[in-house]
């Protein structure tokens, strides 16, 4: 799947990566550029990527979790997050504890998941209140996917067993996830803009992506989302030809036990001597 994060309202552009490898418009900031970058030259691949309304940011690869520079947590989102989070477990929560994290469009709250030896967390703050009261009258906290919120406090939430919850959403987008759910995809995010209603990207298991922005942000997305197919279809085929092997050794081995058995049966036909 795509990667994807919209950047603020106050300097429009995106980050979308297919993990291992991404793309960026010329708003990102230039130190989350740089980690993007380094951790492409250490063949890391990308699993998340959150940017705030100032510039902070929040990189998660298969190696190593990365934030914008700086340890003043007056200033950290991510730092801030980490506090909250080791408050609300009772376990100290640092940097390599985050599973990801989406920061709300005014910059002072954010909502995310953090582990704890194989146990997961759901950690919140100054959220929209209709979300606010969502997640605290339904039981599937921990069961988050991903969380984004967007344009006039509209939110989407994916959980891991497949179900959407969305509120103020645009109703092409509605009626997006309408089709995409009778047709049986499986999404796998959906990326709301901070800056209009209208524009959002949502995921599916595939590789595919539907999306609505910029027209000049197209040609950057769709590299990666071919990238993310081939990815897909390259891993498809490698677990179907896993599958067949098994399945031969399984049909091999049912013949070896089979002719034994008709071994044993034809000498015991014989009698004992």
């Amino acid at each position: 799947m795509v990667h994807f994060s919209f950047l603020s309202e106050s300097s429009p552009g995106c980050v979308a990566s297919s993990g291992s490898s991404t793309w960026w418009t010329n708003a990102s900031p230039p130190d989350l550029v740089t980690a993007i970058k380094e951790a492409h030259s250490k063949g890391e691949n990308i699993l998340s990527v959150s940017v705030a309304n100032d510039g902070d940011w929040f990189l998660s690869t298969d190696s190593v979790n990365r934030k914008k520079p700086g340890n003043d947590p007056m200033t950290s989102r991510v730092l801030r997050f980490c506090h909250v989070a080791t408050m609300k477990t009772g376990r100290e929560t640092g940097l390599g504890n985050i599973a990801w994290i989406t920061f709300t469009p005014d910059g002072q709250g954010f909502i995310g998941v953090v582990g704890h030896d194989g146990v997961a967390h759901c950690v919140f703050e100054k959220l929209p209140k209709t979300l606010d009261d969502h997640l605290k009258t339904h039981n599937k906290q921990s069961q988050m996917k991903m969380v984004s919120i967007g344009h006039k406090n509209s939110w989407a939430i994916v959980y891991e067993d497949g179900d959407m919850s969305v509120e103020g959403i645009s109703t092409s987008l509605v009626d997006k996830l309408k089709n995409v759910r009778s047709v049986g995809f499986n999404v796998e995010s959906i990326i709301l803009s901070p800056s209009t209603i209208s524009n959002f990207v949502v995921t599916y298991e595939n590789g595919a992506s539907h999306y609505d922005v910029p027209y000049a942000w197209k040609s950057g997305i769709d590299n990666q989302i071919s990238l993310c197919q081939q990815n897909y279809q390259q891993i498809k085929a490698m677990n179907n030809a896993a599958m067949l092997r098994l399945s031969r050794a399984a049909m091999e081995s049912a013949a070896m036990v089979a002719n034994a058995q008709a071994s044993a049966a034809y000498y015991q036909s014989f009698g004992n001597f």
